[in-house]
């Protein structure tokens, strides 16, 4: 009987293994809502970015004060471990 513990013990390895690259590795790697960014300047680089400010309210207008929502994106991107802000063109 103990010699089909090591093949339980296995099993049950694999069975936890299929379930936290089902379910966990899913959830971490689509939560994020990454962009394909298109910029204004020629490059042969694509630009993925976790977040743009423009589509949290930043105008870039030069007039509206636009400081905790940079602050908040980039907290945002900390949390889940890095990434990239995009800022598009205009003043800020």
């Amino acid at each position: 009987m103990k010699k089909n513990l090591p093949i339980k013990n296995s099993v049950l390895f694999t069975i936890f293994l299929s379930l936290f690259f089902t379910i966990g590795v899913h959830q971490f790697a689509f939560s994020q809502n990454w962009q394909l960014i298109n910029p204004t300047y020629p490059t042969t680089d694509d630009i993925v970015a976790g977040y743009s400010v423009a589509n949290f309210g930043a105008t870039g207008d030069g007039v509206t004060d636009v400081t905790s929502i940079f602050q908040n994106q980039l907290n945002a991107l900390g949390a889940i471990g890095g990434g990239t802000l995009w800022v598009p063109a205009g003043k800020y």
